[in-house]
């Protein structure tokens, strides 16, 4: 895209090798997202062991909320993807419950709430 020319916030671009690439980086930055944000533990394994696969990520976030082409679904994913890939600072509520100590925290918190309930139960 930088060799073909087009600038992030320039119009859509007309000719086709432009479109093409554009569409590659997009595209490709959305998959890479929904990869990350539910297979965060594997995702983050992968990042460590490839650190400049980090910096492409980084860019390609970048590149792509650049263009401003995306709507608001999309950018939510790559506004979820930058946080977690710490990019950019986590709001107070990011969690990713695809996380797998979310995870475990969830079920021990669901079997908690249904001995409580089996408990209250017996009682009555």
């Amino acid at each position: 895209l930088l060799e073909l020319g087009y600038t992030p916030g320039d119009p859509f671009p007309e000719d086709e090798d432009v479109k093409d690439a554009l569409s590659k980086v997009i595209e490709n930055t959305s998959f890479c997202g929904d990869l990350l944000l539910r297979f965060p533990d594997v995702s983050h394994k992968m990042f460590k062991a490839n650190p400049n696969w980090k910096l492409i990520i980084k860019w390609a976030i970048s590149y792509v909320n650049e263009t401003r082409i995306l709507v608001k679904p999309d950018t939510t994913l790559l506004e979820l993807m930058a946080q977690e890939m710490k990019v950019v600072p986590r709001s107070p509520d990011y969690v990713n419950p695809y996380k797998a100590q979310i995870q475990q925290e969830a079920e021990k918190a669901k079997r908690e709430l249904e001995e409580e309930n089996q408990k209250a139960i017996e009682k009555a």
